[in-house]
């Protein structure tokens, strides 16, 4: 199961580490040197944030389910396309540029995305020679390209400590003690941590154990209505710009979300079953419910007559039968951090895909959190718990409101308003795109999150005529003083 070391964390081995450390760590890498650091979960944000604390000195603990992406049986579960727009690229060079090409030569480079409706199709981004194209990349390959330079740079150095196929039972978040178990059956294993990181997806665990732990913290877990599958094409359509990001509407309100990729193009077709359909039809069929590739493919074409050519091949209807529908999940914290857990990326603020900047945000919670590690600990050198309690605070006041305004902005205005005030918002967002092709005004607001760096929390306070009020920052703050309180605190109010 580990990279480096054994499943018992002998006192031994972490003692050699820190020996080795003394020795090898680069004169300039001493900010967060002995900051143990564990980071439950293998995705882009977990890998960033190894990247940064050993680059700072720390020792990192990775504890990843899943196998290592670098092999190919473990593609089950990773098989779709990430966008790296401005925010992941500009989180990704935090390390330096290498990373960042390292990343970048693994995808697809691409600065269009076409909008297809009945009456015809445009543009809601188009290239820009000031602006970089965002990167397509399947998760498989952007894990891949990190997990190869982070044991480049990092493994000779003792302090990096890598764990795949195995599950964090708990987590003490008030002592950093974390219990895990391979997956293999053998017996669990228990090792104390300055630091936990969560950043492992929307059904984290250490989200759950915070939960557990905290009589404040409360995590809104929402399963968003639709399913999902994914289909990896040996090309895009014929019918279709080839470099371009394509969102096609199908037959029965099914949509196929197209990105050219290093390899081919990725498919995401999404639908609603037919009881959810608003036409009322009983006789509609279900895409999930499908078990023939023929039948399938036959379906899936007459559905998306743009690209049925591509879509009615034997292979594509058998990739569908054989995948499992996936169903889309939001999350929405009170808080991103308690005692010595920091959360990151969907464990903290899971948008379901919606917006397309889950990842890139994910990428920025990483950067963010060890630069904020790395200065509370260059003011507090031979204080680590008071310099990460300091850390973690300053992350989630910083993070917080940034997390809640990518919510709203990714699933929309809230139910909760008028249907007057609902329709002025889609009249609005109609009026910015075209004064935007006319080349007055801001770019429409899926472009603006992808190729701006403005605050998430500053778009959403300009949009509060569309989307309700939005918290102001001193809210933010006692939110976050009311769900880290200890269960002393809470008496004393109570």
């Amino acid at each position: 199961m580990r990279a480096q070391a054994d499943t018992k964390f002998p006192s031994a081995v972490r003692f050699a580490a820190l020996l080795v450390t003394l020795v090898a760590a680069p004169a300039d890498a001493v900010a967060l040197e002995g900051v143990r650091t564990a980071i439950v979960g293998g995705g882009a944000s977990g890998l960033l944030l190894a990247h940064r604390l050993l680059d700072e000195g720390a020792t990192v603990s990775l504890f990843e389910s899943r196998a290592d992406p670098r092999h190919s049986n473990s593609l089950e579960g990773r098989a779709y396309a990430l966008g790296l727009g401005l925010r992941g690229r500009t989180a990704l060079r935090t390390v330096d540029e290498r990373l960042w090409k390292d990343v970048a030569a693994s995808g697809f480079a691409s600065d269009r995305f076409t909008l297809h409706l009945p009456f015809g199709s445009f543009d809601l981004r188009k290239p820009d020679p000031a602006q970089e194209p965002s990167i397509l990349i399947y998760q498989t390959a952007l894990c891949s390209a990190m997990l190869s330079s982070l044991e480049e740079r990092h493994a000779a150095s003792g302090r990096l400590f890598m764990n795949f196929e195995c599950r964090v039972e708990t987590v003490d978040a008030r002592t950093g003690a974390v219990c895990v178990a391979p997956l293999a059956g053998s017996a669990p294993a228990i090792e104390t941590f300055d630091l936990v990181c969560g950043c492992d997806g929307v059904n984290s665990a250490v989200r759950a154990a915070v939960a557990e732990q905290s009589l404040a913290f409360n995590a809104e877990l929402t399963t968003l209505p639709g399913s999902l599958k994914v289909l990896r094409l040996d090309a895009m359509p014929s019918t279709l710009t080839p470099d371009a990001v394509h969102l096609v509407p199908g037959a029965g309100g099914m949509a196929a979300f197209l990105e050219p990729t290093a390899n081919g193009a990725c498919a995401l077709i999404s639908w609603q079953t037919p009881t959810g359909r608003s036409d009322g039809r009983s006789d509609a069929i279900d895409p999930g419910a499908l078990t023939d590739a023929d039948e399938t493919r036959r379906f899936l074409a007459s559905s998306f007559p743009l690209i049925s050519t591509a879509l009615n091949q034997t292979d594509v209807g058998a990739q569908f039968v054989a995948q499992r529908i996936s169903r889309a999940s939001t999350v929405r914290c009170n808080t991103y951090h308690f005692g010595q857990v920091v959360l990151l990326g969907d464990a903290a603020h899971s948008t379901g895909g919606a917006s397309g900047q889950g990842c890139n945000t994910a990428l920025a919670d990483a950067a963010a959190l060890a630069t904020m590690l790395t200065e509370a600990r260059a003011r507090r050198r031979t204080q680590t718990p008071a310099a990460v309690a300091a850390a973690l605070a300053r992350y989630s006041r910083e993070r917080l409101p940034e997390g809640h305004a990518l919510l709203d902005l990714s699933v929309g205005p809230s139910r909760a308003l008028s249907p007057l005030s609902r329709l002025l918002g889609v009249l609005g967002t109609l009026k910015d795109t075209l004064l935007f092709k006319l080349g007055v005004g801001e770019p429409p607001l899926q472009t603006l999150l992808t190729t701006s760096l403005k605050s998430f929390a500053q778009i959403r306070r300009e949009r509060e005529w569309n989307y309700g009020p939005f918290p102001t920052d001193a809210e933010f703050d006692a939110q976050i003083a009311r769900a880290t309180a200890t269960e002393e605190q809470i008496l004393e109010r109570v």
